[in-house]
């Protein structure tokens, strides 16, 4: 499965991302270290989109990277997303509409067709089968998507164990949907592991443009099969709702970079998250 090494660090890869652009973030596992970068490169004017990255999005609004954010309403409310609403900044959609035109993107049709049940506002196009009009919403094609996942090899060949999968997995809808795909993993492996795990790829070399390997990418958040979520530290930035500012600053900007990162968790903390759920790639 060799080809074209599209292996970068994660300051190169969202050194492709800029400002303004229109960025949707995974929500299967949540590319934390790639938005944490994206904030050390005080990128700004975002808009954020997809079917969920609670987290990440709550992280961009809060430090001021992202202008604005259509997302589905989160569990529970950030900062971030908290200001944004009260400012205008956000918008809670719906999930099934988003997944519509992500599809509508991915398949190059002219606009998403949704239920008749009439839980969206949108335009209406006649049935030419006679029906009642259709509501549609135009496709969702994001210029940058950002995803987590288990492993991949350096040419863009993505696993993730078909035991942990949701059907359909909502980050390969997003990757098919959308203009350049940055990946982050817990780990990088060799074309004889791609080979051995066939039935886990995901996304194939075709539909990346550059892997990243972060071990723990998606902390404090989970990664099924890797480690657990980090509650101390969620609590932490959930509590700060009335400013982030300080918990960014701890976690998210002074560190220099995601080693940096793991460096200030340090080893025991990671390997108790990681104590239950760890599993070799």
């Amino acid at each position: 499965m060799s080809g074209v090494n599209k292996r970068k660090t994660l300051a190169e890869a969202v050194a492709l991302i800029p400002d303004g652009a229109l960025l949707a973030l995974g929500s299967d596992r949540a590319p934390v270290a790639l938005v944490a970068e994206l904030v050390r490169q005080s990128r700004k004017g975002l808009r954020l989109v997809g079917c969920g990255g609670s987290l990440p999005a709550d992280l961009l609004l809060a430090a001021k990277c992202a202008a604005d954010a259509e997302l589905p309403a989160p569990d529970r409310a950030g900062p971030g997303w908290t200001h944004a609403m009260a400012q205008g900044r956000a918008r809670a959609v719906k999930v099934a509409d988003v997944r519509q035109r992500l599809r509508a993107a991915a398949e190059k049709a002219a606009f998403a067709a949704l239920p008749r049940d009439g839980s969206t506002r949108a335009q209406t196009v006649e049935d030419p089968f006679g029906g009642a009009p259709v509501p549609v919403l135009p496709p969702l094609a994001p210029d940058v998507a950002l995803i987590h996942a288990e492993a991949a090899d350096a040419a863009g060949n993505v696993l993730i164990r078909c035991d942990t999968r949701r059907a359909p997995l909502t980050d390969i809808l997003l990757a098919r949907a959308t203009g350049r795909v940055i990946v982050s993993v817990e780990q990088i492996v060799s074309d004889v592991a791609v080979q051995a795990r066939a039935e886990d790829i995901a996304l194939l070399p075709s539909e990346v443009d550059c892997v990243v390997e972060a071990p723990f990418g998606a902390h404090p958040d989970a990664c099924p099969g890797r480690y657990d979520a980090d509650a101390a530290l969620l609590e932490d930035y959930y509590v700060s709702i009335a400013d982030a500012g300080d918990w960014i600053a701890m976690w998210i900007s002074n560190p220099k970079d995601h080693a940096a990162y793991l460096d200030r968790l340090g080893s025991k903390r990671l390997l108790t998250l990681a104590a239950h759920c760890a599993t070799a790639a």
